[in-house]
């Protein structure tokens, strides 16, 4: 493919990027293929991100610049094009729960676009697999287009891709004294993953003060954390952390703008060399 091709608007916005590279689950971004008539017909992998490989146990590289038709059975590729056409065409979410038999293990994918044509995929493996490894036919088509002129304002799209993505999201402010010194953080928005791996609602947590919440050395733990990295005195930084729960939890700590720390996590888990295999 060439590079025209390959290009998609948001493609270059620095916010982007480092939310793109950062988030702990699987992302893809795809191009649709239209006929003569407008209607689609197969589509396009462009681009993977790091996580890709690691959480779908393959790597992307071969597939990339392929037609979707070229390596999946043509059944298969068409149903995936009439499952994502509401997104490229009417600036939909689409969200359901796959699972996948070769790994006996059931996917969450959410599926978004930031313009007319383009879509991203995001794929976690879903947090409770007690439903006995069936897939879940629940596709839902959320009626929440916000194109201006056929694509989404940089802000807005990543503000939806924290809102679907299958692995949690926390958004955090720094709050300051009057010298400059983080004395504080604040919940600003969390997505429906993170209330679901800490059991808590949004309400519960949006707006509240980390030091009301948290025991003291834990919420001076995370503050020296965080802090450094909104500055923008430290980079994004890799997190592990046990919660109550007794499950352990892997992501990274990324700032997209000054002042505001974003915390993305999932569930850690344990690849075992021949689980690409099986």
């Amino acid at each position: 493919m060439t590079q025209e091709a390959n290009f998609y608007s948001i493609g270059d916005d620095p916010a982007f990027r480092a939310l793109f590279t950062a988030m702990p689950c699987a992302c893809m971004v795809h191009r649709m293929i239209f006929d003569e008539s407008g209607n689609a017909i197969d589509y396009v992998p462009i681009e993977a991100n790091s996580w890709f490989s690691r959480e779908l146990g393959f790597d992307p590289a071969p597939i990339l610049g392929k037609r979707a038709t070229e390596y999946l059975p043509e059944g298969e590729a068409l149903h995936w094009v009439s499952v994502f056409t509401p997104t490229v065409l009417e600036g939909r979410t689409v969200t359901i729960s796959v699972y996948s038999p070769r790994k006996n293990e059931t996917y969450r994918v959410a599926a978004i676009s930031p313009e007319r044509g383009i879509f991203l995929a995001m794929f976690s493996v879903a947090g409770n697999l007690r439903d006995g490894g069936q897939e879940s036919n629940d596709t839902q088509w959320m009626n929440d287009a916000q194109w201006v002129n056929g694509r989404m304002p940089a802000r807005d799209f990543i503000g939806k891709m924290l809102m679907t993505m299958p692995c949690a999201a926390a958004l955090h402010r720094i709050d300051c004294d009057g010298e400059g010194v983080p004395v504080d953080y604040t919940v600003v928005d969390v997505n429906v993953p993170f209330c679901e791996y800490l059991e808590t609602t949004s309400e519960a947590m949006i707006g509240k003060n980390a030091s009301v919440r948290l025991s003291c050395d834990e919420f001076r733990h995370w503050l020296d954390i965080l802090a450094p990295i909104a500055l923008g005195t430290k980079d994004a930084t890799v997190i592990q952390f046990v919660l109550p729960n007794r499950l352990s939890y892997e992501g990274v700590a990324v700032s997209l703008e000054p002042g505001y720390v974003l915390v993305l996590f999932t569930i850690e888990r344990v690849i075992h060399p021949s689980s690409t295999d099986s």
